[in-house]
């Protein structure tokens, strides 16, 4: 059974009940890393405007205790699916696919894990919204911001 991390387990501390709880109860179906709980004001202030459209203290992460949570599956031999260059490379030399076939890997990692956390929620009682899919209409088609490891309590 995949179990979180030491670093896993830090960030997540830093997490509302709720989220902890659906981490927690996601983690022993799926394995998955913690990547960012609470953000402190320096850390908002570095990803801002570049990767958030939220000034500190407005986002869910600025929360203490986080109200948002990011994650990223991990995938063996890949470990922890950012998806960056040298991870796309290494699975297209691993599996000997294209670098679109690499990619469609990586998004599909990231949706099961996302069905995964809004089915443990669901069952739960919780409710939240995943950066998949920011409306929850199951189009995600409908929106210009993709943030796929993000979901934060609503």
């Amino acid at each position: 059974m995949p179990a979180f991390g030491i670093g896993s387990k830090r960030k997540l501390n830093t997490c509302d009940i709720d989220v902890r709880i659906v981490c927690n109860k996601t983690i022993k179906i799926i394995d998955f890393s913690i990547i960012t709980g609470h953000r402190t004001k320096s850390e908002q202030d570095a990803l801002y405007p570049k990767y958030t459209k939220l000034k500190w203290p407005k986002g869910k992460h600025n929360t203490f205790p986080s109200k948002a949570v990011d994650i990223a599956p991990y995938i063996q031999p890949y470990g922890t699916i950012f998806g960056g260059t040298e991870q796309i490379l290494k699975m297209m030399e691993l599996r000997q696919v294209s670098k679109a076939e690499a990619q469609n890997f990586i998004l599909k990692s990231y949706a099961r894990l996302m069905g995964h956390i809004e089915a443990i929620a669901a069952i739960e009682g919780i409710d939240i919204r995943v950066g998949i899919d920011w409306d929850g209409d199951f189009d995600m088609l409908d929106q210009k911001f993709h943030d796929l490891g993000h979901w934060e309590l609503k």
